[in-house]
């Protein structure tokens, strides 16, 4: 006679999929590992316990994952346990009798709500050819800025993987005196996503401040400060002979830098 129990999973998993699956219902889903099995194994049995003592029988399977969608607002624990194809009088099958007890899981207590956008605290600043969006949210997030010149028809995605209540997103390589739109994209450590309203700015025209000028009997000298990342060059004419003559600089200087 058989009377050896198949192994039982060595761990259960519960989690929730409500937001993936966007059901009314909260919907948990349970795995655990596959694991080496007698040839005559039968099945997974799956049992539910709202303390973690007693526990009922929800389902009996042969696959290693279950979704358990008919459930309310409290803690569950589940277990599962293996049974063979052997069938002792009065048809109760060899089984494990102690599973693996997952941990609690309260649908009700788990983050469905995506990040909430501060509009009045959040930020731009912007130089002729770059701007640095700054969202504020209520809850730490990994954000990407969706980029385009048309509300709904975004070309570039900029982001960063870190999460942060407070994060600053830099678009470079933007035209100067350009107006462009933008979206915020903002994702919470529980996978709940924000999509933001469509925004805009726009990039200020090219600028020189800061100029500065001296000379003596055969030179001169110019010193100024742009707002966008630039070369730049010095185009000037004699004004006795008409020559004109062009001094260049190829070192490309940053926003603000004086060149």
């Amino acid at each position: 006679m058989d009377t050896t129990a198949p192994a039982a999973p060595g761990s259960v998993a519960a989690v929730d999929i409500y937001k993936s699956l966007g059901g009314v219902n909260p919907r948990i889903v349970i795995t655990w590992p596959h694991i080496n099995q007698p040839s005559d194994f039968k099945e997974y049995r799956l049992y539910r316990s709202t303390d973690g003592n007693s526990y009922s029988l929800v389902t009996s399977l042969t696959t290693n994952f279950y979704i358990d969608d008919s459930l309310s607002n409290s803690n569950y624990y589940y277990r599962v346990t293996s049974a063979d194809t052997y069938t002792h009088p009065g048809s109760i099958n060899n089984e494990t009798k102690i599973g693996t007890v997952s941990a609690p899981i309260n649908p009700a207590s788990i983050d469905k709500v995506a990040p909430v956008l501060d509009p009045e605290a959040s930020s731009v600043s912007k130089t002729a050819n770059s701007a640095t969006v700054s969202p504020v949210f209520d809850e730490a997030a990994e954000t990407k800025i969706d980029l385009g010149l048309s509300c709904g028809s975004y070309t570039r995605t900029i982001g960063t993987p870190l999460t942060s209540t407070t994060p600053s997103i830099t678009i470079r390589n933007l035209t100067p005196g350009s107006t462009y739109v933008y979206r915020i994209v903002a994702v919470d450590v529980n996978d709940n996503k924000l999509i933001s309203s469509c925004y805009s700015f726009t990039t200020p025209a090219f600028a020189l401040s800061s100029v500065e000028k001296s000379a003596s009997v055969s030179s001169a000298s110019l010193k100024w400060k742009a707002n966008a990342s630039a070369d730049s060059f010095i185009k000037y004419t004699n004004a006795k002979t008409k020559e004109t003559r062009i001094v260049a600089n190829d070192e490309v200087k940053g926003t603000r830098a004086k060149h």
